[in-house]
């Protein structure tokens, strides 16, 4: 947990994020359980519908992406924007 709460991420604070903004240093830790989208997609998804789907997850997202492979062919169009300290726009 950061300071910054908009700057908590499962990922470690690097001296950019410092640079960047300093209130984004860890204060504190929480567990959470982390699951693949995959493993869970088919709870929420219907056939027939549209999908929309947004990840906002302080640099995790091509985790995220990777954990799902098999719930992205259900997408009939895809769109990625990658913003972040370590990520160009995409």
């Amino acid at each position: 947990i950061s300071k910054n709460s908009q700057s908590s991420s499962i990922l470690e604070v690097t001296e950019k994020h410092l640079e960047a903004r300093e209130d984004s240093l860890k204060v504190g830790i929480e567990k959470v359980k982390v699951s693949k989208l995959d493993n869970i997609f088919q709870m929420y998804y219907k056939k027939n519908e549209k999908i929309f789907l947004k990840i906002d997850c302080q640099g995790y997202e091509q985790k995220i992406l990777d954990g799902a492979q098999q719930s992205l062919k259900n997408f009939s169009a895809t769109t990625f924007c990658f913003v972040g300290i370590n990520s160009p726009i995409i």
